[in-house]
């Protein structure tokens, strides 16, 4: 089965207030279950609006009360906020929920094995008009300065000598104001620029996701669960020396592999709260994957879980991911948000699906543009792990290499 096509995304979108879309892209990895797969409902979907403990139990009961049949489902970075005494000090403009899902009306795709899924009808493709915007005329930003980032790096790293912290993930935003939109285009020309795994397009009535996700947060598989940390980031040039030669220095570099292990100790421990005593392992260490502009370190740690944990057992434990807060976590994601200029929201969160009561695929949520159709609001984020040994110009500088392919996407929309 070919992919939904550019006019089936169109027509599907317009006519469903909620949508999802996820593709692989080609990569087949051993835990994925999906090459490519599309939800759409107009039902009313099941949200968690507000971060307390029993807004979070009332959308957990009836996310579990919907466990038979597969859920699109999302969780923003926020959502935190339920479950530990932390908060958010910044406003919420996405026009998301805190977390939402909804029950599909219709299905569309296709299995790693090959086989086909579809329920419901496709509407009949439509033809939708062009949305264009003159790039001059928008200005698309970095909401930190260079001479900010330092001031708050400063601050980061006062912490880190008193031992607050070991490491924190400390993010900026670049944001633009777009009122006239297409981000099926957007998507499908972010897709073919900068392919990944875990690819995705949300659509929440005005509300719009628009990812190239390498990283996934946490799948499950009956009572095995995987997570894959991302730390450690270098640019691909294209030229095969140059890149092996890159290759074998981040393989080697003592601060990319610092930082990626503390997160994947940080991993371990999330996954020992409700692993079986002894079955957490760390399959892989700092392995080093290609992606279309960049080499990533990741690692791979696996856990057999207790018997009749519910998917929302696992979020509570494991959310947010290691990799987008820090050591010790808690005071971290405190840090974060004391010196960071906005609210994360989806970013830093997770998209994905659950699949009956024993599989569910979730990723994390960077590399994605957030788009409110109401507001025009179009903003992206990027950040990078902060520890003893980082720089701050540096770790600057890899937030903008992060956030080049976002820019040229955007830069080459009309072309």
């Amino acid at each position: 089965m070919n992919r939904p096509s550019t006019e089936q995304l169109k027509a599907i979108s317009s006519e469903y207030d909620y949508m999802m879309y996820l593709d692989s892209n080609g990569y087949a990895d051993q835990y994925g279950r999906w090459n490519h797969l599309l939800m759409a409902s107009n039902n009313l979907p099941i949200v968690c609006q507000e971060g307390t403990s029993e807004a979070w139990l009332a959308f957990k009961n009836e996310l579990e009360a919907r466990q038979h049949s597969i859920l699109p489902v999302f969780f923003s970075y926020d959502l935190k906020n339920s479950f530990e005494n932390l908060t958010s000090q910044h406003p919420a403009l996405s026009g998301f929920p805190l977390a939402g899902a909804f029950l599909p009306e219709v299905i569309l795709g296709e299995k790693r094995n090959g086989e086909f899924i579809q329920k419901g009808e496709l509407p009949a493709n439509c033809i939708a008009l062009e949305r264009k915007f003159e790039l001059q005329n928008i200005e698309i930003t970095a909401d930190t300065t260079r001479e900010e980032y330092r001031k708050q790096f400063q601050k980061i790293r006062e912490h880190l000598k008193r031992g607050d912290i070991y490491e924190t993930n400390y993010c900026i935003r670049f944001s633009a104001n777009i009122l006239d939109l297409d981000p099926i285009k957007l998507f499908e020309k972010l897709n073919s620029q900068s392919p990944s795994p875990f690819a995705s397009l949300l659509k929440w009535k005005n509300a719009w996701l628009i990812g190239s996700s390498p990283e996934r947060f946490i799948t499950r598989n009956a009572d095995v669960v995987i997570s894959q940390p991302i730390k450690g980031t270098a640019r691909r040039t294209g030229d095969i020396d140059t890149d092996l030669a890159t290759i074998e220095k981040l393989k080697v570099d003592p601060k990319e592999r610092a930082e990626n292990i503390m997160i994947t100790d940080l991993v371990r421990n999330d996954l020992s709260h409700f692993a079986q005593p002894g079955s957490v392992q760390v399959k892989e260490l700092c392995g080093i994957y290609p992606y279309n502009r960049v080499f990533q370190m990741i690692s791979t740690v696996e856990a057999k879980i207790e018997p009749g944990l519910k998917h929302c057992d696992l979020i509570e434990t494991a959310f947010p991911m290691g990799s987008m807060t820090g050591v010790p976590k808690i005071r971290a994601m405190e840090i974060a948000d004391e010196t960071e200029t906005f609210r994360r929201e989806l970013y830093s969160g997770t998209i994905g699906y659950f699949d009956g009561p024993e599989r569910l695929d979730l990723n994390v949520v960077i590399r994605s543009f957030l788009w409110n159709a109401d507001s025009g609001l179009l903003s992206f984020s990027t950040g990078g792990a902060i520890t003893i040994r980082s720089d701050a110009d540096q770790e600057y500088e890899e937030c903008l290499l992060k956030a080049e392919a976002l820019i040229q996407c955007l830069k080459e929309l009309n072309k």
